[in-house]
């Protein structure tokens, strides 16, 4: 009998261990290979910015007159950029770090309201 690897659909960015300043942000961002993140380490400017859109599922980020930003390309270029550095960066940490088991009272994923994905 083997070990079943488990894969995870998607990483929550919640938990802002390097950017406290990014508290209350919430990303969801769908989980890759080691091959895909290599690849993505690769990349730099607008292939970059491209290649995050392809794996940010939603977030709440909001402009700063409080609207909600829509998950494309424009907003993530207008981003300053050390918010694009804080998700990348916590995307990498977590993408690294086995899952914690859900346990008792999950949500089951479950999160407020998000901004829907896509341009």
């Amino acid at each position: 009998m083997g070990f079943r690897i488990e894969g995870r659909t998607e990483i929550v960015l919640k938990h802002w261990t390097e950017f406290p300043v990014m508290t209350g942000a919430e990303v969801r961002c769908r989980s890759v290979s080691t091959a895909e993140a290599e690849r993505f380490d690769e990349l730099r400017g607008e292939d970059r910015r491209r290649a995050l859109l392809d794996m940010i599922i939603s977030w709440n980020l909001e402009s700063p007159a409080g609207d909600p930003l829509p998950v494309t390309l424009e907003a993530i270029k207008g981003l300053e950029p050390w918010v694009e550095t804080a998700i990348t960066t916590e995307w990498f940490r977590q993408l690294f770090e086995p899952p914690a088991p859900l346990g008792n009272g999950s949500t089951n994923g479950a999160s407020p309201a998000e901004t829907n994905h896509r341009s």
